[in-house]
């Protein structure tokens, strides 16, 4: 594939990704983890037609990246949860983004940093990362999560900093 080739296939896989996908961050309880919950990275995209999802899933492997694709009743889904995967698949996907910018912005600048420097270990940590996943919840005018800051800052009867 040469280079327009390359740009013309990222731009249509970002159109995919922009009209109709969740770039997020999932919040769930996890006995394992220090805290007890599990913050996850991820990029979602359901769909009846295969076509859409095996170009995306193509497009996805060419980066380097493997998405898995999973039946959701009568649709498909392509689910990305790894942390690598995900910044590899929106700093590609980046340039060509329009709704969804601002969202991934928030994961490659904010989220991800902050889960690879481990702060997500302690509450305050742990807190200022929800915060951002509320912001991209928000972005997608989704319907509130169980677990956001309001919801901790009352489990752990802690507030969060201005920053």
């Amino acid at each position: 594939m040469d280079e327009s080739e390359f740009d013309l296939a990222g731009a249509y896989v970002a159109g995919i990704i922009d009209s109709g996908s969740a770039i997020t961050v999932s919040v769930t309880k996890n006995k394992d983890s220090r805290l007890g919950y599990r913050i996850t990275p991820e990029i979602r995209l359901r769909r009846k037609n295969p076509e859409v999802l095996s170009i995306l899933d193509s497009w996805a492997m060419d980066q380097g990246v493997n998405g898995k694709i999973h039946q959701m009743g009568d649709s498909l889904e392509w689910r990305l949860s790894s942390r690598d995967g995900v910044r590899n698949f929106l700093e590609a996907l980046q340039p060509y983004l329009i709704v969804h910018d601002n969202s991934a912005q928030i994961l490659l600048t904010e989220v991800l940093p902050r889960l690879e420097d481990g702060v997500h270990n302690d509450k305050e940590g742990f807190l200022k990362i929800v915060e951002y996943a509320d912001m991209i919840r928000d972005e997608r005018s989704s319907p509130s999560a169980k677990y956001d800051v309001d919801y901790f800052e009352d489990l752990w009867e802690i507030e969060l900093k201005e920053s």
